[in-house]
């Protein structure tokens, strides 16, 4: 039995964490026995135990506690892990290391971004730090380039696995009860949503600006955003001077994504910048039509013009065009929706990406030995 340790930031909603869910989920138990340890806890935690496997809260006051040095390094000691695979920035940072100095065998770390969050000494760390791991996985082709062009990590250490969803789960998620459109009285009104972090990077200002243009023609028009942010207000405020905060509707991030989408008539992702989104996939993976930017790995997920629409970064008036079109031509919109189905049910399935990761952890064990 291989023991894994993986370890992430934290474990609150968001498309890293729900990664590590969905392939704790689908790990070969027979195989390997997995452990996970966050620097702090949330949401998932809860959900992680119901798969009777261990979560460990170093429970740090901040991402970078020295404490959780110490912590982690006691825990790699006692439990004397085969492989410590990290996800997320500063678990990548502080495993790599406390790995390093424990002498674990194997440290292996997934890159979620096409870009840094933390600037130059971000990418510093990155570069730094990710010698000391056996292979880096990515999750897009955009991640990729990201890693050897910005952080100089060699291309032969870098391996490409898409991120995955599961497909099975989301058809059986949905029901016949009210969907939120029902319940909100909204039958009559065409519905376009976001979800994501309400943070610069995401975009949301230009799918406000959109939804002012294109009301300007349509008026049944309601934009509905869903998360948690530090741009929350500024975003509420936006909306009221540009005259549509009637037509927005704000709600809090949540975990019931799949009834989310299957509310909505159209899913806009218009982010500056994007490792490979989950909920992008989900949307598409529901058949919903998708407009999104044309950055990071959203291009290798959707077919311009043939699986959804993709669009500049930071043009709202593109973006407000391209709505327009797909309320012009419902029968295209539907089109997109299907493609989109196919598509990702045959590219994009969480069992296929958790047997490349499972080959993986085998060709590395193999190389040791």
């Amino acid at each position: 039995m291989v023991k894994i340790l993986y370890f992430i930031t934290d474990l609150d909603i968001g498309g890293a964490e729900q990664l590590l869910f969905l392939t704790l989920k689908n790990l070969n138990r027979q195989k390997y026995k997995p452990t996970v340890c966050c620097l702090y806890g949330g949401e998932l935690v809860r959900e992680i135990e119901k798969l009777d496997i261990e979560v460990i809260d170093l429970n740090t006051r901040s991402k970078f506690d020295l404490r959780s040095l110490f912590k982690l390094r006691n825990l790699f000691k006692k439990e004397k892990f085969d492989i410590v695979h990290t996800h997320l920035f500063h678990a990548n940072v502080v495993g790599r290391i406390v790995a390093y100095v424990c002498r674990v065998p194997i440290v292996i770390s997934t890159l979620h971004y096409a870009f840094s969050y933390n600037g130059k000494f971000g990418i510093f760390l990155e570069r730094f730090t990710s010698r000391l791991a056996d292979r880096i996985i990515v999750v897009s082709n955009a991640v990729k380039k990201f890693c050897i062009n910005e952080i100089g990590i060699s291309e032969d250490r870098l391996q490409l696995i898409y991120n995955g969803i599961d497909i099975d789960i989301i058809k059986n998620s949905l029901s016949y009860s009210p969907t939120l459109k029902e319940q909100m009285s909204l039958n009559n009104h065409f519905i376009i949503g976001c979800i994501g972090r309400f943070e610069e990077v995401k975009g949301h200002r230009y799918l406000l600006q959109a939804v002012a243009e294109t009301m300007k023609n349509y008026s049944r028009i309601k934009v509905l955003l869903v998360g948690s942010g530090s741009l929350k207000s500024n975003l509420k405020k936006m909306a009221n001077e540009l005259g549509i905060s009637e037509a927005t509707i704000f709600l809090d991030k949540r975990r019931d994504i799949v009834q989310i989408l299957d509310s909505i008539d159209l899913y806009v992702m218009p982010s500056l910048q994007e490792g490979l989104s989950i909920t992008l996939l989900e949307a598409l993976a529901m058949g919903k039509p998708v407009i999104a930017t044309a950055v990071g790995g959203n291009p290798e997920v959707i077919v311009d013009g043939e699986s959804g629409l993709l669009i500049p970064a930071k043009d709202y008036r593109a973006l407000s065009g391209a709505i327009i079109s797909l309320l012009n031509n419902r029968q295209k919109a539907k089109q997109l929706g299907l493609k989109a189905m196919e598509r990702v049910s045959k590219e994009f399935d969480i069992k296929k990406a958790v047997q490349k990761i499972e080959s993986l952890y085998e060709l590395i064990i193999d190389e040791k030995q």
